[in-house]
């Protein structure tokens, strides 16, 4: 609709059907990838490479407050 009213529309039928296809297209491929989650290759990459780091950073975590729990209920040297 804003293209008609913008007067962005080709004249041609064939590049108008070409282009609302094109349009409805992306927009299909964008509501897809938010609602059902299918990502790119590219992005499951980069999700999955932060998955890495941000459970690295959770183990360091656990160890070091484990770490810190044993040193606080051990016995100490008398």
């Amino acid at each position: 609709m804003q293209l008609a009213r913008d007067n962005q529309l080709p004249e041609a039928r064939d590049q108008r059907v070409a282009l609302l296809q094109k349009i409805l297209q992306e927009s299909s491929d964008k509501t897809t990838i938010q609602m059902i989650g299918k990502l790119s290759p590219e992005e499951r990459a980069r999700r999955n490479s932060w998955a890495v780091v941000v459970a690295i950073v959770i183990c360091a975590i656990f160890c070091f407050a484990l770490y810190k729990i044993w040193i606080i209920f051990s016995p100490k040297d008398v």
